[in-house]
């Protein structure tokens, strides 16, 4: 983490941060194959007890694990729930302020109306 700094600096930095680079991606690549394995091992353990569980899981790893594909720039925003969190506001907000819906439907075109708003942000 401190590579980068003081003497290291004062040196020609590119060569440094190249290697320094190569050594963390090489252990997230390492991590994401651990964290492969583990959902593999997670969903033999649930073939026993929750077939269905394990059937889901095996068709749903890639998906669950994508995320673990994009770069390393992209880990603050992928765990922040914030912009969710905001969206919830927003549409706790706007129901609030109608109060009472007619139906069913009146509610789905509120909501969907806020997501395709939010969207267009």
């Amino acid at each position: 983490r401190n590579g980068g700094t003081s003497s290291v600096r004062r040196m020609r930095p590119g060569p440094v941060f190249v290697i320094l680079d190569g050594v963390h991606l090489t252990r997230y690549q390492q991590r994401v194959l651990e964290i492969d394995q583990q959902v593999a091992r997670d969903a033999d353990q649930l073939k026993l007890t929750a077939p269905k569980l394990a059937a889901l899981l095996d068709k749903a790893e890639t998906d669950v694990l994508a995320y673990m594909t994009f770069p390393g720039q992209h880990g603050a925003k992928l765990h922040s729930t914030s912009p969710l969190e905001c969206l919830n506001g927003e549409i706790k907000r706007r129901t609030e302020v109608v109060g009472i819906f007619p139906n069913e439907p009146a509610i789905t075109r509120l909501v969907g109306a806020i997501l395709l708003e939010q969207n267009d942000e």
